[in-house]
């Protein structure tokens, strides 16, 4: 009955955000392993040593045109939130 759809549409809501939660989490924790320098946001040496180990043959103007279309701003830094928003995207 009309208790059971309640029940399923609660549910569903609770999972959906756990899942972004359990998502924010990852991104998180990643973000933390990539900024190798602990200062808050990721430098291009951070992703290029990232990239290295994670993908050795990549060429490094890939990784460059990588960092360079996420720097939104032109800084040379990508931020937490530049990061998890990419993170989401891909997910």
């Amino acid at each position: 009955g009309a208790e059971g759809a309640t029940w399923e549409v609660f549910y569903r809501r609770v999972r959906e955000r756990h899942a972004e939660v359990d998502s924010d989490e990852e991104a998180r924790q990643a973000f933390k392993a990539l900024d190798r320098s602990c200062n808050g946001f990721l430098s291009l040496s951070d992703v290029r040593a990232s990239f290295r180990e994670a993908v050795p043959n990549i060429p490094s103007t890939v990784v460059e045109q990588v960092f360079f279309e996420l720097d939104n701003d032109r800084d040379g830094r990508l931020s937490y939130n530049t990061f998890r928003a990419m993170w989401h995207a891909s997910a």
